[in-house]
C-alpha cells in the first residue's frame, strides 16, 4: 500500500578528506547570441490539442483522441523534417488552439526561445540561456532559433508530458 511499504535507506560514512586539485573556472561557457541573418529555414509545428482520427503505427486509432505534432503520431521508419547538420533554423511551436501545456524536446539540437506570442507573452529570466526543451503553454505559440549538431544522424522531438509521449507525440528528424 502507497506510503506503508517499508524502504531501506543508503548511509554513507565519511572517513577521510581527500584534496582535489581541481579550480572552478571563472566562465563556465561563452554563449553568444546567434545571428538572425544564418538562418536557413522556419518550420512550424501545430501542437494544439488532439487528433478524434489519427492514425497510428499503420493503424486507423478510431477516434482515440491521440496527441499529435502536426497531426501525426510517431513512426519509426518515416522521417517528418530533414535538416542540413549545423544549421539554424526558426521552429515554432503552435499551441495557439490548444488547452494543455506541451514541454517541447528537441534531441541532437540546442536552442534559444526569442519569442511568445499569446498567452503570457513574454519570456522569463529562465528562459534567456540555450535550451534543449521548452514549455508551450496553452494559446501561445513558441519561436526558437534552433542549432542542429554538427553530426549527422536520426533525431526525435516531442512533447516531455509521460501521457503524451505515451501517445507517440513524436516525430523524426534526419540531419545531414
Amino acid at each position: 500500500m502507497q506510503g506503508r511499504d517499508k524502504f531501506r535507506i543508503i548511509k554513507f560514512s565519511v572517513e577521510r578528506r581527500e584534496r582535489d586539485a581541481f579550480h572552478l573556472p571563472e566562465v563556465l561557457s561563452r554563449s553568444v547570441p546567434h545571428p538572425f541573418d544564418s538562418i536557413v529555414q522556419t518550420r512550424r509545428f501545430d501542437i494544439a490539442g488532439t487528433d478524434e482520427m489519427t492514425e497510428h503505427a499503420g493503424h486507423d486509432m478510431g477516434g482515440s483522441g491521440m496527441h499529435t505534432i502536426d497531426h501525426k503520431t510517431f513512426d519509426l521508419e518515416r522521417i517528418d523534417e530533414h535538416v542540413r547538420a549545423g544549421s539554424t533554423e526558426i521552429w515554432e511551436f503552435d499551441n495557439s488552439g490548444g488547452d494543455e501545456i506541451h514541454p517541447m524536446h528537441i534531441h541532437g539540437a540546442a536552442f534559444r526561445v526569442f519569442d511568445r506570442i499569446g498567452g503570457r507573452s513574454l519570456l522569463t529570466a529562465t528562459e534567456r540561456g540555450v535550451k534543449d526543451t521548452v514549455l508551450v503553454m496553452p494559446g501561445e505559440k513558441v519561436r526558437l532559433l534552433v542549432t542542429f549538431s554538427a553530426h549527422p544522424g536520426k533525431f526525435v522531438f516531442h512533447c516531455h508530458n509521460l501521457e503524451h509521449e505515451e501517445d507517440d507525440m513524436m516525430l523524426n528528424y534526419k540531419s545531414s
